[in-house]
């Protein structure tokens, strides 16, 4: 409907035929996002967009594993590319960042996050060489023959080519003038402002007519390999015919991109795009001209066109190029330097700086073919590497190179270097680590440290004097702490000997002690803490409470109770009749604050003299003060009125454990007896038997011998008899 035109007197000629031959495709296009912007919101949709909830914080997270995956591709590690957890993302090959699953239905590629644009960083040249066309001994691209905004792909470079940072193996084509890597491109006529990854000599609404198709070839051998891709006899809509045609140019090992251009009939006036990109709107380099091919300038923007028509065109051979910066030069190493010797242990590595380098690889090996690596650092921003602790009088190599956005520089020369040996860490040997109960006054002991400086291994020899090592060191730092944290209670660097004596430690305290050793080198490690815990104090002597000083009618069995001392674990009871303890009658060790004397074991009527002292793990204290009493089986005699009948009292407790007392009354002068029987009226012993004068008494039974059970118990006093009951419980 449109290919009759009377309106092109009113329309500017390039204009108006994008418009009518687009115009159907633009109004489909409002109305299906008309409905999907009224029933469909992003936020909801199953799909994901560049402004879906989550997207930007999912792309830096996944952007962090990619970059580890490109380091590992770029050290020769056979990897595989990471997963974004969120799903949002994929990966080929070669590092490639793709949103996965775009609600266009697109496949989009992405900018990594942060990622450096480099293409807007490739230098352009400009120069003129013979155009040889390839469309006899190239590689038909099936379809392109006669075609309008046809896309196809993808197809093979045949070799590795490293384009905007990241390597490319494939390209895909558009009859509209461009080339997009690694996908088949859809169709634009702004394939710079549109499309990631384009490089496009002719982009516009291009159409190749009759003899005209697309066609590629790869020339040449490694590491000089050319692919070729050319547009042969490209024309534009809705004209016919030859207008020019153009070829892509990629080279192997410099990723230099060339446009070369041969003039055709030269019938159309149109402006097209040219140039390269990364990404549409930020990483770019274009060409833009409106007179004159030969002295065109930097596009300036991502819309930027040039001119072509039949008085301002491309002359044949007119070649444009973008070569990426070259890597950076191999740094040049400083220290430490080949074959140096006695270099200390956590040595400093150094190198001066290279030119346009963003970050350094250093490797250590122990061999020169770096075959066993100690370490790779591939993200060292500085000139410098405090390595770690190495092994003493070891040999190792080190070698550096540099990087910026094209990739690695060589490495450097391999350079070893000889690690000098300091004085062997001391071994401790008392107190033993974790001992408990220490004094408070000791020394601690360590095996002889040995000097390295001289030879990898020390010399131990065993003689008639003695074993010794006559490369042990004679210079110690010793330092025993309270709190690691804190300062040491004793720092002592003046040693000569593998002893140090300790006088005022605290009792029950936790202790840490170490020590290190010196030779020419200087100080080395100090051995690992070893820990002790000091013994607790000696406990204070204990306050007798009973039986009291000099008191009398003291059962046999009686009872002996002191204070409680704290601190204390056991305590030492002595009994005997002797107040020097020549000879005793008890001598026990308790834990607890009391200790009743066995039946049997001290006489009635007789004297006996008690003390008792502490103990725990830190020692004895001093006895208790000296403390008598006199033993007897009768309470005291009731002084006051002399009663007028005989009689026997219950026994109180009743029930009893293990001690009851008996009282009775005695109105006149009496042979007394008491005796207890158990329930079967055997006698189980006899309290009092002896003439008593009138009066009232008490005696006590001790039944600690006894066993539990009812017993009862007998008054005889002359003609007089009476018989209570009492019940043991124990």
């Amino acid at each position: 409907m449109f290919k009759t035109d009377k309106l092109d007197c009113f329309f500017p000629t390039n204009l108006f035929y994008v418009m009518k031959k687009k115009l159907s495709t633009i109004i489909t296009l409002v109305l299906i996002s008309v409905l999907v912007i009224a029933f469909y919101p992003l936020t909801n949709g199953a799909g994901v967009d560049i402004d879906s909830p989550g997207y930007e914080k999912a792309k830096q997270d996944y952007y962090y594993l990619l970059l580890k995956y490109k380091e590992d591709l770029a050290l020769g590690k056979n990897v595989t590319p990471p997963v974004d957890p969120s799903g949002y993302f994929t990966t080929d090959v070669n590092g490639n960042l793709s949103l996965a699953n775009s609600q266009t239905g697109e496949l989009k590629t992405i900018k990594p996050f942060l990622e450096q644009d480099v293409v807007n960083t490739y230098a352009f040249t400009q120069s003129t060489q013979t155009y040889t066309a390839i469309n006899t001994t190239g590689t038909l691209i099936a379809g392109s023959s006669n075609c309008d905004d046809g896309s196809f792909g993808t197809f093979p470079i045949g070799f590795t080519f490293t384009y905007n940072g990241t390597a490319q193996t494939t390209f895909g084509v558009c009859c509209n003038g461009f080339l997009s890597f690694g996908v088949i491109p859809g169709s634009s006529y702004t394939p710079l402002s549109t499309w990631t990854n384009v490089i496009a000599p002719g982009g516009q609404d291009c159409q190749l007519y009759t003899d005209g198709a697309i066609y590629y070839q790869t020339t040449g051998s490694a590491p000089n390999r050319v692919c070729t891709i050319e547009w042969y006899h490209q024309g534009f809509w809705p004209t016919s015919g030859n207008e020019l045609s153009y070829q892509i140019k990629l080279y192997e090992t410099s990723n230099a991109v060339q446009l070369v251009y041969q003039t055709g009939t030269r019938v159309s006036t149109i402006y097209f795009q040219v140039g390269i990109n990364g990404s549409p709107n930020t990483d770019f380099a274009n060409r833009t001209t409106t007179s004159n091919w030969s002295a065109t300038t930097a596009g300036g923007s991502n819309s930027a066109t040039c001119l072509f028509s039949p008085s301002v065109y491309p002359a044949s051979g007119l070649t444009f190029q973008w070569a990426p910066p070259a890597p950076p030069p191999t740094p040049v190493q400083v220290r430490p330097v080949y074959g140096a010797v006695g270099r200390p242990q956590n040595d400093t590595i150094q190198w001066n700086a290279s030119s346009g380098a963003t970050n350094y690889n250093m490797q250590l090996a122990t061999d020169t073919t770096f075959s066993t690596l100690l370490y790779s650092d591939t993200n060292l921003t500085g000139t410098q590497y405090t390595i770690g602790t190495l092994s003493p009088l070891a040999t190792y190599w080190w070698r550096v190179r540099s990087k910026n956005a094209v990739g690695w520089s060589a490495f450097s020369p391999g350079w070893k270097f000889k690690i000098m040996g300091p004085a062997t860490v001391p071994v401790l040997l008392t107190p033993a680590n974790n001992a408990v109960n220490q004094p408070v006054a000791l020394s601690c002991f360590w095996r002889k440290a040995v000097d390295q400086t001289a030879r990898p291994l020390p010399i131990h020899i065993i003689s008639l004097e003695g074993e010794y090592y006559p490369d042990a060191v004679s210079n110690y730092w010793f330092e025993i702490y309270a709190d690691t944290a804190a300062a040491p209670v004793v720092r002592d660097s003046t040693l000569t000997d593998t002893t140090r004596a300790l006088t005022g430690l605290t009792n029950n305290t936790n202790y840490w002690w170490r020590v290190k050793a010196k030779n020419n080198l200087g100080w080395g490690t100090f051995s690992a803490y070893f820990k002790f815990t000091t013994v607790v104090a000696i406990p204070a002597a204990p306050s007798n409470i009973y039986p009291a000083n000099g008191s009398t009618g003291i059962i046999p069995s009686t009872l002996i109770d002191w204070s409680l001392v704290s601190g204390a674990a056991t305590y030492k009871l002595q009994v005997s009749t002797d107040s020097t303890f020549a000879t005793v009658q008890l001598d026990t060790t308790v834990s607890t604050d009391s200790v009743r004397i066995p039946v049997g074991r001290l006489l009635n009527n007789t004297r006996y003299y008690w003390h008792v002292r502490s103990q725990n793990a830190g020692g004895n204290s001093a006895y208790s003060p000296l403390w008598n009493y006199t033993t007897s089986l009768v309470g005291v005699v009731n002084t006051g009125e002399i009663p007028k009948v005989f009689r026997l009292y219950h026994a109180y407790p009743n029930p009893f454990n293990p001690v009851a007392t008996i009282k009775f009354d005695i109105p006149v002068s009496s042979a007394v007896n008491i005796e207890i029987f158990n329930s079967i009226g055997q006698s189980v012993g006899t309290l009092v038997n002896s003439d008593m004068e009138a009066g009232s008494y008490s005696v006590i039974w001790d039944a600690a011998g006894s066993s539990s059970g009812v017993y009862f118990y007998r008054l005889t006093a002359g003609s007089y008899t009476e018989i209570h009951k009492m019940v043991l419980l124990k």
